[in-house]
């Protein structure tokens, strides 16, 4: 009859193989198998022999329990861990997932970055208009009694971050401001150095988010293009201006400056920046200035998106390809480095007669 090899995995026994009746004949060997309850004998007082080929001698061979007849069990010898070979294969294929699934998460971290600028200038463009409509048109300052040594040296110096302060619900900080001193007088200092998530873009690394003790911005005003075919932004033409008093001023009409309506700006709210990003890494940011509570943050633009130096207060950003701007509409436009200066300049003027396509 047919045999079966078993083997025991736990306390069950398993077919595996049906043998053809092996026999004791020329070029087969036979193995001794041990069954349950102890040997069998053959007839005549002789042990009997099960006869496995040599083929297939196991290196152990027990009975399952609970069988008759002459069923071998065959127990071979369990393999752990792996090969050399596997191992490295297995590295190389986690290499291959890594280089391929890095780069794609670094990118998406920068895409969740970039939406989070974007939506900071976006709360700062509608406060912006929230201002406007309840002052009657008035364009928030970029600054108010801007300090100067030679126009006024004891200025406030209050920027349009403080001044935008109600509208982005931070009523309470407005509040606490003394408008009668300067901005970085003792009495203020509690609020200035305020840390708000909204002046700052999530590019910037910067411990603690300070600059000399006072809260950091990563935004600017626009003042206007410092170009030659825009006059060299002489007089001021652009929509972030200095307001305010200059008692030491030359000409009469430049000692109280009236801020600005929308109503100046003829070219539209829609072709108009009010700000844009004004931030670069700390090893090369040689301006003093990115405290949103001072009015050093107002620029006018002199070269293309992120080619300006690094004494130069102008668009820059630390995200790839360009920098977020602010138009007067409270839109939010990506302002890729290969703009054409000549455009970008044209985009900072109020009333040029310059007003210009961009499909952004």
């Amino acid at each position: 009859m047919p045999r079966e090899i078993f083997i025991c995995s736990g306390s069950h026994w398993e077919s595996i193989l049906t043998l053809l009746p092996p026999t004791e004949g020329e070029g087969t060997k036979c193995i001794p198998s041990y069954r349950a309850g102890g040997g069998s004998e053959r007839e005549g007082g002789q042990k009997r022999s099960d006869c496995l080929p040599e083929t297939l001698q196991p290196a152990a061979a027990v009975v399952a329990p609970g069988r008759t007849g002459s069923a071998a069990a065959v127990v071979a010898p369990a393999r752990c861990g792996f090969t050399l070979v596997e191992l490295l294969v297995v590295i190389a294929i986690i290499g291959v997932l890594m280089g391929l699934l890095l780069p794609a998460l670094g990118a998406a971290r920068g895409g969740a970055r970039r939406v989070v600028c974007s939506n900071h200038l976006r709360q700062v463009g509608v406060a912006s208009d929230s201002f406007s409509v309840i002052r009657g048109g008035e364009i928030v300052p970029g600054g108010e009694d801007h300090r100067s040594e030679e126009l006024s040296p004891e200025g406030r110096s209050f920027g349009w971050g403080a001044f935008l302060l109600p509208h982005l619900e931070q009523q309470n900080l407005y509040d606490g401001i003394d408008w009668s001193v300067g901005y970085d007088g003792e009495v203020n200092r509690g609020v200035a150095e305020v840390v708000l998530p909204v002046f700052l873009c999530p590019e910037v690394s910067s411990e603690g988010h300070q600059v000399n003790g006072y809260g950091q911005t990563s935004y600017g005003g626009v003042n206007g293009a410092r170009f030659a075919s825009k006059n060299r932004n002489n007089p001021v033409n652009g929509a972030m201006i200095y307001t305010g008093n200059y008692p030491n001023a030359s000409l009469a009409k430049y000692r109280h400056i009236s801020r600005r309506n929308i109503s100046d700006v003829t070219d539209g709210l829609s072709n108009t920046l009010y700000f844009a990003e004004d931030s670069r890494s700390e090893e090369s940011y040689a301006y003093g200035d990115r405290q949103w509570i001072a009015s050093n943050n107002v620029f006018d633009v002199s070269c293309g998106v992120n080619k300006a130096a690094a004494t130069e207060n102008d668009i820059t950003s630390q995200h790839v390809g360009g920098a977020f701007g602010v138009f007067g509409d409270a839109s939010v436009h990506f302002l890729p480095n290969e703009l054409d200066a000549e455009v970008l300049a044209s985009l900072c003027t109020i009333a040029f007669d310059d007003i210009v396509v961009v499909d952004f």
